[in-house]
């Protein structure tokens, strides 16, 4: 149940940042929704809130803030490409951005496009120096793509070929994969 208390003060623009921060470790979600959409709530917070409440995060006041004072900071970035309230040209840019942890949120997003998500499998980014990379080194990048809503049969087609057996997996549980691609996975042994 709900405690009303904890959610006011999780609420109210004159909570201490203390008090925010134990907030954020309660053990209901509306309260942590509520510490997430608080101007008062420190970035620290915001950040740790941020994969949970991603829409909350850009609706709190400050982030307008935070946005004009550093729109190149990791974490605005990361706001921006866990919020389904990002618009698509935003998220074309971010998805740009070579930095995993912003590359994943903007395959998981639901507001992705199709085109993004194409242009993330065709031309996948480097995350790392390493000029010997391999499939594997997308495992998280391509799985997020598969289980994003927007992705089209054809995709997860194209990554059944290319993927790992991690990215396959993924495929598996996916309600749009074709029942060809179940049957050629049914006959592997792992």
């Amino acid at each position: 149940m709900l405690d009303d208390n904890d959610f006011a003060l999780a609420s109210a623009v004159d909570t201490s940042v203390v008090v925010l921060e134990e907030l954020s470790l309660h053990p209901q979600p509306e309260v942590h929704e509520a510490v997430a959409k608080n101007p008062n709530t420190p970035t620290e917070v915001l950040l740790k809130l941020g994969k949970e409440f991603p829409d909350a995060i850009t609706a709190n006041p400050i982030f307008n803030l935070l946005l004009l004072e550093n729109p190149e900071s990791h974490f605005v970035r990361l706001s921006l490409a866990r919020s389904t309230t990002t618009s698509e040209s935003a998220i074309a840019q971010l998805s740009k951005i070579e930095d995993e942890e912003i590359l994943l949120a903007v395959a998981r997003n639901p507001k992705t496009s199709l085109e993004i998500l194409e242009e993330l499998v065709e031309n996948p980014p480097l995350f790392c120096d390493d000029e010997n990379a391999d499939e594997s080194d997308f495992d998280g990048l391509f799985t997020a793509i598969v289980q994003n809503p927007n992705t089209s049969e054809s995709l997860l087609l194209q990554l059944a070929e290319c993927g790992s057996s991690y990215v396959k997996m993924a495929i598996a549980e996916n309600p749009k994969t074709p029942l060809s691609l179940l049957n050629t996975f049914a006959d592997w042994k792992n």
